[in-house]
């Protein structure tokens, strides 16, 4: 899963890109649902093709909502 890391020439794209982003405010263990994430602009985050495999997993760390969903912060 690629979730971080865009390639120098994608760089300038990235404000146009959708990406998911967590809506919740969320505490280190628990589980991610569909409505606690979103797709939205800018593409800061994971990219929405990674939707399904990050629903169900549990986040490693406390989160805020609008903090870009990263492989940093999920488990």
């Amino acid at each position: 899963m690629r979730i971080a890391g865009r390639q120098s020439s994608e760089q300038g794209n990235v404000k146009f890109r959708r990406s998911l982003y967590f809506v919740k405010d969320l505490k280190a263990g628990d589980i991610i649902t569909p409505e606690a994430i979103r797709s939205v602009r800018p593409g800061f985050g994971a990219a929405p093709k990674y939707l399904e495999e990050i629903v169900g997993r549990r986040v490693t760390l406390d989160v805020g909502a609008n903090t870009p969903v990263r492989r940093s912060n999920i488990g």
